[in-house]
């Protein structure tokens, strides 16, 4: 399931980048720019790399192409899952997290949130409503 993984890690980070900009919207520039990222890309090749190699069925880590068809074929999903409860929900701890830092304290709420996030993509690959 580590492909879920990458697609789970790239939507966040995408929720992360458009949300001081567009708001609770996941915007598809920052999807391009997230899958294109070649920082994002090594973080995902060294985090999910856990000895398997086989991130998106490969027998290596995966290339920036195999990113760039992650991004194509999955951009087409960002305005259906902005609508889920469970992204919905990311958004407004993204609100809150930033209501924290300017208190000085420490912004946790949306990593929590981040796991439901994760299940609702599951859940939807286990149902056959999204295939990977």
């Amino acid at each position: 399931m580590s492909k879920l993984d990458v697609l789970h890690a790239a939507l966040i980070e995408t929720a992360r980048r458009s949300h001081p900009y567009e708001g609770h919207m996941l915007s598809r520039t920052r999807w391009n720019e997230v899958l294109g990222d070649s920082k994002f890309q090594e973080a995902c090749n060294h985090k999910f790399d856990s000895g398997r190699k086989k991130l998106f069925g490969g027998g290596s880590n995966p290339s920036p192409a195999d990113y760039e068809a992650l991004r194509n074929t999955y951009g087409q999903f960002l305005e259906r899952w902005q609508a889920w409860p469970a992204v919905r929900a990311f958004f407004f701890t993204l609100d809150a997290d930033s209501q924290l830092k300017q208190t000085g304290s420490e912004a946790f709420l949306s990593e929590i949130v981040e796991d439901v996030v994760y299940e609702e993509l599951a859940d939807h690959v286990e149902r056959g409503y999204l295939v990977l």
